[in-house]
């Protein structure tokens, strides 16, 4: 949770460095962004396969049920989101593309949380 905040962090940092028009350095947190967006990809691989070792599977119980579908959900869309962050051609350095990827990212983030307090809060 707290990768993908600072994700949020870099993203918003992103956006205000492409208004300023300062294109390396929006790209510089464009990559921090991807960065953390990986990190918390990996994090969840890992988290994953502990579960399985344990023996929970998707076909476990309701929980599981749930709880891989929605974190996988969650993980194809941050690895969209990661696709989106990719500012090296020029022609995605457009303000509305840094902007629209960066709501996305945000609002995945937003899906986050709430998964977050059902899964692990919750449970």
């Amino acid at each position: 949770t707290i990768v993908l905040l600072l994700s949020s962090w870099s993203v918003a940092r992103c956006v205000q460095a492409s208004r300023a028009g300062a294109h390396r350095s929006a790209l510089i947190s464009a990559l921090v962004t991807v960065f953390f967006g990986l990190v918390f990809l990996t994090s969840k691989i890992v988290e994953w396969i502990v579960e399985i070792r344990k023996g929970n599977t998707f076909t476990s119980n309701e929980f599981f049920q749930h709880y891989f579908f929605l974190t996988s959900i969650h993980c194809i869309h941050v690895l969209s989101g990661v696709v989106v962050c990719q500012l090296r051609s020029p022609a995605r350095r457009s303000q509305q593309l840094v902007e629209t990827g960066a709501t996305y990212w945000h609002t995945v983030d937003l899906l986050w949380v709430l998964i977050f307090a059902l899964l692990y809060v919750v449970r």
